[in-house]
């Protein structure tokens, strides 16, 4: 009986963000794959306890503790059970300091190298910890790009041959239960028109462009709008600047909110605009296609493979204004169709199947 403890304490947080999500898809199918097999056993640790459901090979183990959990509190632990489990995994970047022989962790992007100015320098040393830990352990390190994997080894030096770019996944139905859809009438009671918008969901910051992106659109056609769904981030106050400068008619900030709503604006929007400079993989464009809406996007960082095909291109960063205005008037079907032929090359169940395997190799 091989043993696996997985760290599943950003596990069905709620209002979960990137991270938080991958961990929610990736512990329920690994926990479904070691069901359906008789010699793996699924351990899940966390500071509160999770609900497992009726999986005949897992366990729970609560760890009380708060900050530092996983450095401090499950560091400790696994000085006097690491050698309780074969195989460790951790899907949200940070080892404990103690770790039994075989370990795997997903390291979803080293975006704090490329903006450092975006993250303190406590997240900075934290962040950099971790990679230096795994390689410490000689970790199996999940990537979820090529894009990363080539970061890694650019910033770190990481070995090429215990990086495995493994996809994340999607799962329709499971995203369709996952918000309620609040309807054309709250759309309404925003003073806006399903389709006679644009939307951009994420922080709004320097490293997504959202400046720009405020500024191009001036440009957009008479009737539509552009969207803003995120919390502030670092250089919002060119953000704010910006809105001072175009017509107050041409931008709504509506700053955070629940899957519910933003997933309605998403779903009744004329399309998902996101000229990041940097994304690590970029879920939100399987969400877009999820609920048929066109994406444009640039083709930095994952952005390019993932999108393949499926979405509109910003063909300069500096001409955003022009993208965005040839988008909205060229919208048609065929983006539709394509994004949701892309949409179903992203299987959580592929993702798992190939981090369990890294989990029982030898």
């Amino acid at each position: 009986m091989k043993k696996i403890l997985i760290d599943a304490s950003r596990y069905q947080i709620e209002q979960p963000t990137g991270v938080e999500v991958y961990s929610n898809n990736i512990i329920d199918q690994v926990l479904l794959l070691a069901g359906s097999r008789e010699d793996v056993e699924v351990t899940l640790i966390a500071p509160v306890r999770k609900d497992i459901g009726d999986h005949p090979q897992a366990r729970m183990v609560v760890l009380p503790g708060r900050r530092f959990w996983t450095l401090f509190h499950l560091s400790v632990w696994m000085l006097f059970h690491k050698k309780d489990y074969d195989a460790l995994f951790v899907p949200s970047h940070i080892l404990p300091l103690c770790v039994p022989k075989r370990v795997v962790v997903t390291i979803h992007d080293v975006v704090w190298k490329r903006f450092p100015q975006s993250y303190s320098l406590i997240q900075r040393a934290i962040l950099s910890l971790g990679v230096s830990l795994a390689r410490r352990v000689k970790a199996r390190v999940v990537i979820p790009s090529s894009a990363t994997k080539k970061d890694m080894e650019t910033y770190y030096s990481y070995p090429t041959t215990s990086m495995f770019v493994v996809s994340h996944g999607f799962d329709f139905d499971t995203f369709q239960k996952s918000f309620v859809n609040a309807g054309e009438e709250y759309i309404r009671k925003l003073g806006l028109i399903p389709g006679k918008y644009v939307i951009a969901i994420g922080r709004m910051e320097t490293k997504k462009n959202t400046h720009l992106l405020v500024r191009a659109a001036q440009g957009l056609p008479a009737g539509i709008r552009l969207l803003l769904v995120g919390k502030p981030g670092q250089g919002y106050d060119e953000v704010e600047q910006a809105l001072r400068d175009i017509d107050k008619d041409k931008v709504l900030v509506l700053g955070y909110l629940s899957n519910d709503f933003t997933y309605t604006l998403l779903k009744y929007a004329r399309g998902l605009v996101l000229p990041s400079q940097y994304e690590g993989f970029g879920l939100t464009l399987l969400e877009a296609w999820a609920l048929g809406t066109p994406v444009l996007c640039s083709d930095q960082g994952s952005l390019a493979e993932v999108g393949g095909n499926a979405v509109q291109y910003i063909t300069a960063i500096d001409d955003l204004e022009q993208s965005l205005s040839g988008f909205v008037h060229d919208i048609h079907d065929k983006m539709i169709i394509r994004g949701t032929k892309r949409l179903a090359q992203f299987s959580w169940k592929d993702s798992a199947t190939h981090t369990l395997e890294l989990l029982l190799k030898e």
